[in-house]
């Protein structure tokens, strides 16, 4: 198809629509669980981070990421915190 051919939207089967759904209950819960808070700190000659969810200020899913400097240990928090709410 091309021109303006390719831009019409033919109709949404019922599959896709349940689909739909589902993707956007998906993205309500786990947005409700917590806006992720990034903590970290020294450990002798590296820096530990860890991401909380819930307040606690305990790590979620056991997870604490290693890194030589605390702006990467963080940096790493903060991308694996992102990654994990789109594989939960």
């Amino acid at each position: 198809m091309v021109g303006a051919d390719a831009m019409q939207i033919g109709p949404i089967s019922a599959d896709f629509a349940r689909s739909s759904l589902i993707c956007y209950i998906f993205a309500v819960m786990t947005t409700a669980s917590g806006t992720p808070e990034i903590h970290s700190e020294a450990r002798g000659p590296h820096w530990i981070a860890w991401v909380s969810r819930d307040g606690s200020g305990k790590p979620s899913g056991s997870v604490i990421l290693v890194a030589e400097t605390r702006e990467l240990a963080e940096a790493r928090a903060r991308r694996w915190a992102e990654q994990s709410l789109y594989s939960a």
